[in-house]
């Protein structure tokens, strides 16, 4: 009994000498919206540490069982001794079992809620990127909203400016709000340039009334009026007009 006590505890010892190791948690690749619990982290480690210095106490007294099992050769072997000693180490072996069976529970949960942190992480940033998408689309419709697009103005001012007379002009102008077409003031503001006559430029604010989607811009429009009378004219037609939005 005594030598298979003996085998069991030198098994238990070479089987401890490698120490275990527990993987860290792999870090976030994203920002989390809350952190690991420290606690969850330490337990583990603190139970390991545990376990290693158990494991080098029951060492050290398996070295003493051996030293006194020495003493056989010389005639004097006090089994009784050895006994106890390897029975207390065997405890301590017991102990350190469990210890690491702990540490291992207490791990697994650990990374099982180092996964629900990183997951979560991953929704909110996944939410952030669509809110953030939705506002550059936000910011696009209301672009659009506020006037022609560019690309669409550019080509309407150049068929303007290749107009010879006014009429012409404003009548392009004309038919671009006949198809639900809305411009902004800086918009108008270019079209007016086009036209020198103060007639011919009252007129074209005339189609353009109901049309202007930022009517709070008007000022950019009166600053293309140099004539009194003119600006006058032009705070009549255009202050208070609304914007339809008919065929948008």
């Amino acid at each position: 009994m005594l030598s298979s006590l003996v085998i069991g505890a030198c098994l238990s010892v070479s089987l401890l000498g490698a120490e275990p190791q527990v993987e860290p948690a792999a870090p976030a690749q994203v920002e989390a919206p809350k952190t690991l619990p420290v606690a969850l982290v330490v337990d583990p480690v603190t139970k390991i540490d545990t376990a290693r210095k158990l494991s080098a106490a029951s060492a050290a007294k398996l070295k003493k069982a051996r030293q006194t099992l020495n003493r056989c050769k010389r005639g004097r072997c006090p089994i009784p001794q050895v006994q106890a000693i390897l029975e207390d180490a065997a405890k301590d072996f017991a102990a350190v079992d469990l210890l690491l069976t702990e540490a291992s529970t207490a791990a697994a949960s650990c990374a099982q809620v180092a996964d629900t942190v990183n997951l979560e992480a991953q929704a909110a940033v996944a939410e952030a990127a669509a809110l953030d998408q939705a506002g550059v689309a936000n910011v696009t419709l209301d672009a659009n909203a506020l006037g022609m697009p560019a690309e669409e103005f550019t080509k309407l001012l150049a068929e303007v400016d290749a107009q010879v007379f006014a009429e012409d002009r404003i009548l392009l102008v004309r038919d671009a709000t006949a198809q639900g077409r809305n411009f902004n003031c800086s918009q108008a503001a270019a079209l007016l340039a086009k036209l020198t006559a103060s007639a011919d430029r009252l007129d074209l604010l005339k189609v353009l009334k109901g049309r202007l989607a930022d009517t709070q811009n008007l000022d950019v429009i009166y600053a293309e009026l140099h004539h009194p009378a003119d600006l006058e004219e032009a705070r009549r037609i255009l202050e208070g007009a609304e914007l339809t939005w008919e065929s948008c």
